[in-house]
């Protein structure tokens, strides 16, 4: 397959990239912020929304509720594949998990006729399917039969240096516990304070992402 040296070359070059490595690394956290609180909702047997069920929205949603063990395992989904994104051992068997599952909330938000919500779902699907491509090595043996002879070695594979892990954790952290909060599982004294960590995370993150940015410039302008 002639198009498969150029996938492969693309995959590589794409996998040198810090920026790259950082979009992706900051798209799992965000599935996992999202959905692990979200899950644990469902998996508790608590109600995920309190819209009437006069309209097909809402009793779409107490139908899923009503089923009692469907609902509960549709939250240990979610949570499993979270927790598995925050893994880099697992994060591509947690991508795998995902996909799935935000294309099943595209459709239904595009059946359902959500308003301005289809195409948040929509580009929930195209960032998931991101996280497949960025794990395109260690999936193409399920397409492809030729071995990969690619050199991984230049590969962007970690963090930079401390004070940006800290980032990375304290966001992650602050971001779980605010989306917990806005499902009634944080203290509501917590907030402001989960506020003020993850917007201290960003900042310190967006600035080492305009640094990486420019490196990355400067070696491409001298290649």
């Amino acid at each position: 397959m002639p198009l498969v040296p150029a996938i492969d070359a693309l995959h590589a070059r794409v996998r040198r990239s810090q920026l790259l490595f950082r979009v992706v690394l900051g798209t799992r956290y965000l599935f996992a912020m999202a959905f692990i609180p979200t899950g644990f909702v469902k998996l508790l047997g608590y109600r995920f929304t309190t819209i009437s069920t006069e309209t097909p929205i809402g009793a779409f949603f107490e139908a899923m509720y009503q089923t009692g063990a469907y609902w509960q395992f549709l939250g240990a989904t979610q949570i499993l594949a979270g927790l598995l994104l925050l893994v880099p051992r697992s994060a591509t068997l947690g991508a795998v998990l995902f996909f799935p599952i935000v294309v099943n909330i595209m459709v239904i938000t595009w059946a359902l006729e959500f308003q301005g919500t289809v195409y948040i779902t929509t580009m929930m699907v195209f960032a998931a399917a991101s996280l497949l491509a960025w794990d395109w090595h260690r999936l193409r043996s399920i397409l492809v039969a030729t071995p990969r002879l690619a050199d991984q070695s230049d590969w962007v594979t970690g963090l930079g240096p401390w004070w940006e892990r800290t980032a990375w954790t304290v966001g992650l952290i602050a971001g779980l516990l605010t989306w917990f909060g806005t499902r009634q599982f944080t203290a509501p004294w917590l907030m402001a304070s989960l506020a003020v960590a993850a917007v201290c995370a960003l900042v310190a993150l967006a600035g080492l992402w305009v640094s990486v940015s420019r490196d990355s410039v400067s070696v491409t302008s001298r290649c």
